[in-house]
């Protein structure tokens, strides 16, 4: 087997046998765009190509459809994973206040536009919503590629509808989204 390093005064940074490559400090980067990992093939094919990755934090706000918080109302924590096309993003509202706010809760300001393909996600609340005892089901809803809008169903029936505000102090949301983009 043989073997290559790759040194800078007396220090090896990389190591290529013939079956492994080894970095040993550093990053491994592409000198140019539309580069990628393979992964699992013989050969460049595009649905097996890791070619981008990201992870960061975005601002999520929290407005009615009616009439939004009478200040603005961000979010504790949101933070987002991207791996190709697919995005998962999670936002934490803590203690704030959304008075003032009426009508349906949109959340707003996602890190990537939805293509509107794939949209899926979960959401706990506290007490941001305002439900009856007849609620089976809350779940995002994509209203346009950078507003989440909540829906909910009621037991037994087919019937749905818009969550709306249950305005205050000391609200609580949870959520998390997975969508793709087109970017």
């Amino acid at each position: 087997m043989a073997l290559s390093k790759i040194t800078n005064g007396g220090i090896t940074g990389m190591s290529v046998s013939s079956t492994d490559v080894t970095v040993s400090s550093g990053d491994l980067l592409f000198g140019t765009a539309a580069k990628g990992v393979c992964l699992g093939v013989t050969s460049n094919t595009d649905g097996n190509t890791l070619d981008d990755y990201e992870e960061g934090t975005w601002t999520a706000q929290m407005l009615g459809t009616t009439t939004n918080p009478s200040a603005t109302v961000l979010a504790t924590t949101a933070t987002y994973k991207k791996v190709g096309t697919m995005v998962w993003a999670g936002a934490t509202f803590v203690g704030v206040n959304t008075t003032g706010a009426s009508g349906g809760v949109v959340i707003s300001g996602m890190p990537f536009n939805s293509d509107f393909t794939v949209p899926m996600g979960n959401v706990m609340s506290q007490n941001t919503f305002n439900v009856g005892s007849t609620v089976a089901n809350i779940t995002p809803f994509w209203a346009s590629s950078t507003q989440v809008w909540f829906y909910h169903t009621l037991h037994g029936s087919n019937i749905w509808g818009s969550v709306q505000h249950s305005a205050g102090a000391s609200r609580y949301l949870y959520l998390s989204l997975i969508y793709t983009t087109a970017s």
